[in-house]
């Protein structure tokens, strides 16, 4: 059986991921917890494999650059792993909303 996960990770302070089975979804944790630690309960939680996820989605934004950087990053590296990113058009990218804010220090 294969699964999809969906991280939320565009508010910084709450990160949702929600698991999906058939385009339905099965399970939703939302926690101000690391990213890994709620795809770990969920799949725990769920009776669910790493192995058995195919694809991890995310919200590409707006929202939090951080967050959204960290989501996307985690979604592409997961999906590169698992063969579903094979030329650069299959990059999931961010879309920040506005032009990142980074002050000097």
């Amino acid at each position: 059986m294969k699964y999809k996960l969906h991280l939320d990770t565009a508010n910084r302070d709450i990160k949702r991921v929600k698991l999906l089975e058939n385009s339905e979804v099965i399970a939703e944790m939302a926690s101000a917890e690391d990213e890994f630690i709620l795809i770990k309960k969920i799949l725990i939680d769920n009776s669910v494999s790493i192995q058995d996820i195919s694809k991890i989605e995310v919200n590409r934004g707006p929202g939090s650059f951080t967050g959204l950087k960290v989501g996307v990053s985690i979604a592409n590296t997961f999906n590169y792993v698992k063969g579903n990113i094979k030329n650069w058009s299959d990059l999931i990218l961010p879309e920040y909303g506005s032009e990142p804010n980074i002050g000097k220090n």
